[in-house]
């Protein structure tokens, strides 16, 4: 928790100086968006939501380029460069130190967890455990050793981690976020709501 929590604030800390870069693009798309939610449910929404934000982004982060090239403009050839990579990288730094905090305070939550309902979670998993095993071996003839079996096949396209030095490097990508944790993926109160095959 101390490792997840300090990784947090340091990414958070470095990420300042992008987010100042970043505000007026936040500011002008949460106008944006902030009265389309109420046209309809929300399920209707996404995608015209989804188009606002893409467009009020696109045009109001161009406008924090130009004007940052424009107030620099003795030093411009170096702006026109640095400017979008400091934004990306504060990105990629705040999305790495949201997901360490969720997992923070995921970390935090487990320890909260009464006896009771750890026994409960443990009674679950082992039958679903069960279950998922004679599926996977019984029906489809997969391997009953899944982590030694997915070790041994596939390549680079799958991600894995097969040196140390693929273990540092790989950690932090400038391109996207590979890691990721349970808490990302299984989410015990995610809820979707459908729309009725009539509408």
């Amino acid at each position: 928790m101390v490792i997840r929590l300090a990784w947090s604030m340091f990414l958070l800390t470095i990420s300042f100086p992008g987010l100042v870069l970043w505000t007026p693009v936040f500011v002008t798309t949460y106008i944006a968006v902030r009265n389309f939610t109420k046209t309809g449910p929300i399920w209707d929404t996404w995608d015209e939501i989804a188009h606002y934000k893409l467009v009020y982004g696109l045009f109001s982060g161009l406008a924090v380029w130009v004007a940052c090239i424009l107030l620099t403009l003795p030093s411009a050839a170096i702006t026109t460069f640095l400017v979008p990579a400091l934004m990306w990288m504060t990105l990629r730094w705040m999305e790495d130190a949201v997901s360490a905090f969720r997992a923070f305070m995921e970390l935090a939550r487990l320890l909260l967890v009464e006896q009771k309902a750890l026994d409960a979670m443990r009674i679950t998993r082992r039958d679903l455990h069960e279950r998922l095993m004679s599926l996977a071996v019984g029906t489809l003839g997969l391997s009953d050793d899944p982590e030694r079996f997915f070790v041994e096949s596939g390549g680079k396209q799958k991600g894995r981690v097969r040196s140390k030095w693929e273990s540092g490097a790989k950690y932090f990508s400038v391109r996207r976020r590979r890691k990721r944790d349970w808490n990302e993926t299984l989410r015990l109160y995610d809820q979707v709501d459908y729309p009725e095959e009539g509408l």
